[in-house]
């Protein structure tokens, strides 16, 4: 878990402007529409936004969940990892009865044991299984809050926003 961001700092607008701003690696992001482009044959990478009930029970926290996963070496992974970690994040989230980094940090372990399970099975048919992965970035709103988990080489970027005043 890397940071918790209030979000009432944030402006209307923030995901459809058209600007440039210096992230703290030092790399230029672009916030425009511009989404995905298609650099395989086969589509490795996956992403998904879940908005509304945020755990299994109607009375759970409610928030949007953004999750982009960078697949290399294969598909099988990042669309493991967009069919299981929101539905492992509700789960944990019913469990607590509410947000947290450790909610997040549980859903992350649950979606990589269950990955690892399917390995395990396909390994003597499918050796190449393998050799798949992703890279995960997931930021959860929520409560007022903007929480950030990546594993891998994905990167995001904070701002103070400043310069969209």
């Amino acid at each position: 878990m890397r940071d918790v961001i209030k979000v009432d700092e944030l402006l209307e607008g923030l995901f459809s402007a058209e600007v440039e701003s210096i992230c703290s690696y030092g790399f230029r992001c672009w916030r425009s529409p511009r989404w995905a482009f298609m650099a395989n044959n086969l589509l490795e990478d996956q992403s998904q936004i879940e908005s509304g009930n945020l755990s299994l029970h109607e009375s759970g926290p409610c928030g949007t969940f953004v999750g982009v996963y960078d697949g290399h070496g294969g598909p099988e992974t990042s669309r493991f990892i967009n069919d299981h970690l929101f539905q492992h994040l509700k789960r944990f989230t019913s469990e607590q009865q509410s947000m947290s980094a450790d909610v997040i940090r549980k859903a992350f372990q649950a979606t990589e044991e269950g990955f690892l399970s399917v390995v395990t099975r396909q390994w003597p048919m499918k050796p190449q299984i393998a050799a798949v992965g992703s890279c995960c970035l997931v930021g959860v709103v929520c409560g007022g809050f903007l929480y950030i988990a990546n594993l891998g080489d994905q990167k995001y970027c904070k701002s103070d926003f400043n310069w969209l005043k």
